[in-house]
Parts: C-alpha cells; sequence; structure tokens
C-alpha cells in the first residue's frame, strides 16, 4: 500500500482542538455557542500555563541577548521569562567597513573576507516585510545567512547569532519590499562569553556593595516579579557588551482559531484531554460517567507525555566527598 510520503505537514488548529475537547465532555458542535468556545479559549490559556509550572517543556527553553550599559545593574528580562537555566557575561570583537545605505538593503564591506558569528541590528525606520541577512565576495552573488521575520525587528538593538562561519568581505541586510532605515548594524568577528552564577536573595542583600562596578563575572540575582530581572553584580562598567541568557518561558499566545498551538505535536492529545477534563467542571449537562472518564484519560495522557520530555542527554554526577570537622 502507498503511504503518503510526508512527515510533520498535518497540522491541527485551534479551533479543532477545541471541538474535540468538547465532543470528549459530549458537547456536540451544535451546542458550541460563542460563550461555550470563549471559555474553552481561556481554560486552554490557563492549562498551557499550568502545564509551564509542572517542568520544563523543552521546546519554551530559548537564548536571549542582552546589550549591557555601563552603570546599569538591573535589566528587565523579555515578557513570559519563567526562568534563567544559563546565564553568561559575552565580549565581542567589532569589525568596522564601508556601509552603503539603498532604499531595500543596507551593506557594509569589509577590508577583507570575515566569519562573522552573531551581528547586532536596530532600525530608525522599520521594514514591512521579512530581511534577509546574507553575504558576498563580489558583491554580485550573495549567499542566504539567515531570514529575520518582521516580528523580531525593532528600532532596539537585537542580536542574531549567524549559525554560519563562512567567511565573506560583504555583508548586506535586505528585503524585497518596502524601504527602511538601519540604525545599527554590528559585524562581529568574534565572541567570548564567561558563564556567570546565580546567588539567591540571601547572598545579594548580604553583599556589603551592591553598585561596585567592574566585570559582572561572579554572580547575578534573578527575580521572579511580574516583569522578571536579572541585577548583575559586578555592575557593568562597559557599554556594548552582553547578557546572554538561556531561558524557559511559557508558550505563546494561543491566537486567532485558525492558529496552531505552540506545542509539539507529542503533546496535542495530552492536551486535548486536559482540556476536556477543565471543560467538564465548566460546562453544563456533562454526564457525571463521562465526566469520570474524561479525568481518568486526562491523568493517563498528561503522565505518558512528560514521562518523554526529556532531550535524551547524559547526566553526569560528581560526588564530593570529604572529611566532617566540628
Amino acid at each position: 500500500m502507498a503511504t503518503s510520503g510526508t512527515i510533520g505537514t498535518t497540522s491541527i488548529t485551534t479551533a479543532q482542538l477545541l471541538e474535540h475537547a468538547m465532543r470528549r465532555c459530549g458537547v456536540s458542535p451544535a451546542a458550541q455557542t460563542p460563550e461555550v468556545v470563549q471559555v474553552a479559549i481561556d481554560n486552554l490559556f490557563l492549562l498551557l500555563l499550568m502545564l509551564s509550572s509542572r517542568g520544563i517543556n523543552l521546546w519554551t527553553v530559548d537564548k536571549v541577548i542582552i546589550p549591557l550599559v555601563a552603570g546599569q545593574a538591573t535589566y528587565v528580562l523579555p515578557p513570559g521569562t519563567l526562568d534563567v537555566l544559563n546565564a553568561s557575561y559575552a565580549t565581542p570583537s567589532y569589525v568596522t567597513g564601508t556601509n552603503t545605505a539603498a532604499a531595500l538593503s543596507y551593506t557594509t564591506q569589509l577590508a577583507s573576507a570575515t566569519s562573522v558569528p552573531r551581528i547586532s541590528l536596530a532600525f530608525s525606520a522599520l521594514p514591512t516585510n521579512p530581511v534577509v541577512l546574507s553575504g558576498s565576495n563580489d558583491n554580485i552573488t550573495y549567499t542566504v545567512i539567515q531570514t529575520i521575520p518582521v516580528a523580531q525587528l525593532t528600532t532596539s538593538v537585537s542580536f542574531y547569532d549567524t549559525a554560519n562561519l563562512t567567511a565573506y568581505s560583504y555583508f548586506r541586510v535586505s528585503t524585497s519590499a518596502g524601504a527602511f532605515t538601519v540604525a545599527t548594524f554590528g559585524i562581529m568577528s568574534q565572541v567570548s562569553e564567561l558563564k556567570i552564577s546565580q546567588m539567591n536573595r540571601d547572598d545579594y542583600s548580604a553583599m556589603p556593595n551592591k553598585y561596585q562596578l567592574g566585570r559582572p563575572s561572579v554572580n547575578y540575582y534573578f527575580e521572579k516579579l511580574v516583569d522578571p530581572q536579572m541585577t548583575l553584580w559586578n555592575v557593568p562598567n562597559t557599554t556594548g557588551d552582553q547578557l546572554v541568557i538561556w531561558r524557559y518561558r511559557q508558550p505563546q499566545d494561543i491566537g486567532n482559531l485558525q492558529n496552531t498551538l505552540e506545542i509539539p505535536t507529542r503533546w496535542f492529545e495530552a492536551v486535548v484531554w486536559q482540556l476536556a477534563g477543565r471543560l467538564a467542571f465548566e460546562l453544563p449537562n456533562v454526564d457525571p460517567q463521562r465526566k469520570a472518564d474524561v479525568l481518568t484519560a486526562m491523568d493517563k495522557f498528561l503522565i505518558t507525555t512528560e514521562g518523554g520530555e526529556t532531550d535524551g542527554s547524559p547526566i553526569y554526577m560528581s560526588p564530593n566527598i570529604s572529611v566532617y570537622s566540628a
């Protein structure tokens, strides 16, 4: 028998997911009024937040690079940050060249071909289309290094790892339509990162000089506020260095009903049953026996799915057994 020949092309929209969850509660499509749908959307949002609190969802770990400012100790982290998993202090080495600006492109010509691990980019007039970062050695034939979606383009300085260490003499930012103006196009030939460690509230509050200037190569203090923030020690004494963090964040917002959720396909079944279990308590006239069956299924599928949420990397343990002395 012939198979489809495709993998990962089937998608389930948010509307379809809601319908499946409500059907498992015994709610027919005819009974899905706007009020019922809104209740389902609200519960889906709360469900995704709850799943974030149960443990680290691997697909919501991402890398954030924050520009540091001399004399500024505290930095507000991007919305949705739940925890900081790793942090490092990055010192970049920039290269400069001759810049040429056009309506749909901005090009920097370097003195020689250079490998570029990271760039910084900011606009004074934003593009309306995605921009393409590309490199060339003859200013004629360009190779695409990275495409940056419109949602990531800002007037503030943002950093992008190129994931391409091919040496080029020309680096260009361009778009297919919609004029833009570049405010910053920083090209880094090297980035040195030094790990920094987290301190707790007691240690930070006990420090005699919290505002000592220097390279913050020792510690940071993370506060889980409504707007999470990190405080560095020492306080940075240089503008232009970077704070690189791997953060754990909440999933993307639900969006409209024709969007798909930001969850891996392996999680869809568990999410449908979890949502059905919540709706069984909020929707009217749900059969008690069906409610009991849904509650049993929701726990079963969640345990099964969470058990597979691992990256498979090895764990190394280094016991430190020493002599105890009073």
